[in-house]
């Protein structure tokens, strides 16, 4: 979740970290110094900047017709698209660079809400396992997937139904510390991701 300064049209950046020092921790006398050890860095890595951006005309005829109207349109047309082109580009990104995947127990369309929690806990389970301090806490699908999952969960009675009802909200509650997060810009329609939201870069 840092952010790193871009400097000449270029952004560098480290991969592959590791969490631990270069040494295992020994047995210190009282008084005594405490081991150095180094704390070592990931690769290197260089990415080339793009700037993406779009500007519109509004004439003064439709400003005098409709008042602020077409330039409150035109602005929300232009964030809209702006949104949609990054947000498909970095979810492609980040698909492309998964290495780790997990077939579903069934395809979501027909899983249970087990099955489908089943399928979130063994992919966290998998990512807990790596031994990295990573602490896997989104779940990204595809719109129609998100409603397969949420309509499982409702109908096996798993969400709470007391305060913030998700059904009269409307909101994934969270699940298995899980948060639910749908987009439309997914590259593969019914791949689901399941990701540390705090270390992916």
């Amino acid at each position: 979740t840092g952010r790193i300064p871009v400097v000449g049209g270029a952004v560098q950046y480290e991969t592959g970290e590791s969490i631990f020092t270069t040494d295992a921790p020994k047995a210190v006398a009282p008084g005594a110094e405490y081991p150095m050890t180094p704390v070592p860095t990931g690769a290197a890595s260089i990415a080339k900047t793009v700037k993406w951006g779009q500007d519109t005309e509004v004439t003064d005829e439709a400003i005098a017709r409709q008042l602020m109207r077409p330039v409150e349109r035109a602005l929300q047309k232009l964030a809209n698209q702006n949104v949609k082109h990054v947000d498909s580009v970095a979810l492609s990104a980040i698909a492309t660079a998964v290495t780790a995947t997990q077939a579903a127990d069934d395809p979501w369309a027909t899983a249970t809400a087990k099955m489908m929690l089943t399928d979130v806990a063994t992919a966290k389970a998998s990512i807990l396992a790596l031994n990295q301090g990573y602490e896997p806490d989104t779940v990204v699908l595809d719109d129609l997937t998100w409603a397969y999952a949420f309509a499982s969960f409702v109908s096996a009675g798993l969400l709470p139904r007391e305060s913030e009802n998700p059904l009269v909200t409307g909101n994934f509650p969270v699940i298995d510390g899980m948060r639910w997060l749908a987009t439309p810009n997914l590259p593969t329609a019914g791949n689901v991701l399941v990701l540390d939201s705090a270390a992916l870069g």
